[in-house]
């Protein structure tokens, strides 16, 4: 198994066996799409509205060793979650969401949405999916895809969020969200929920909310894509 700690809500990994890194994920996720390796053919047709992803460098989509935890409230900690955001340059209609999801214990599954903004910080869930059999720490380079046949419109200049959080079916959940590779300079608008009653430890941040964090440097890879 691999050791993990916590440092300012930041996930640290501890030694791990090669035969724990070993495994990936295997069959579709809930609600959602089978997760995409990069190595793979990507959806035709669709153009990239927001990423981070190293699309171009196969072996190295994401960091696979570090990142942001997301935590159900009976997981040990508190209950937290993460959020980071983009905004269309022009107006788009979305249909699919990739993130860079790491497991770490307890349910192996985890909730995709995408918010509208609320004063800086998500506001209104757009759309949710559930995905589970996340890859283990330490692999690459297999995302979690989620999509909308249907679309989902989103507005030019006007900023969205990608929340990864956990659900009723996951509440002793540990989901780590990587660090992306292609940009250790610009920051991405990021926010964290925290609640301290639902698992007693205390929250750096404001509780039983949304908080925003400020940018975060590096960003959380995800990419966001349409037509």
């Amino acid at each position: 198994m691999i050791g993990k700690s916590w440092v300012a809500g930041i996930l640290v990994l501890a030694s791990a066996t090669a035969a724990a890194a070993a495994s990936e994920v295997a069959g579709p996720t809930a609600g959602g799409s089978a997760p995409a390796a990069y190595s793979q053919p990507q959806p035709q047709g669709l153009i990239t509205i927001f990423s981070n992803m190293g699309g171009k460098y196969p072996k190295a989509i994401y960091f696979c060793c570090n990142g942001f935890f997301i935590q159900g409230p009976t997981s040990g900690g508190h209950e937290l979650w993460d959020a980071q955001a983009f905004t269309p340059s022009v107006n788009r209609t979305l249909r699919r969401i990739e993130v860079a999801l790491a497991y770490g214990g307890g349910t192996n599954q985890a909730v995709i949405g995408l918010y509208s903004d609320n004063a800086g910080v998500p506001g209104t869930a757009l759309r949710s999916w559930r995905v589970s059999n996340v890859p283990n720490y330490q692999t690459c380079c297999v995302v979690e895809a989620v999509t909308d046949s249907a679309g989902i419109p989103v507005t030019a200049g006007v900023q969205y969020w990608v929340v990864v959080k956990t659900g009723s079916t996951d509440r002793d959940a540990s989901i780590g969200w990587l660090y992306n590779t292609t940009d250790q300079v610009d920051a991405v608008p990021f926010a964290q929920y925290c609640s301290k009653d639902a698992g007693g430890a205390p929250c750096s941040t404001a509780n039983d909310k949304w908080s925003a964090i400020g940018g975060q440097i590096p960003g959380l890879a995800f990419a966001v894509k349409g037509d």
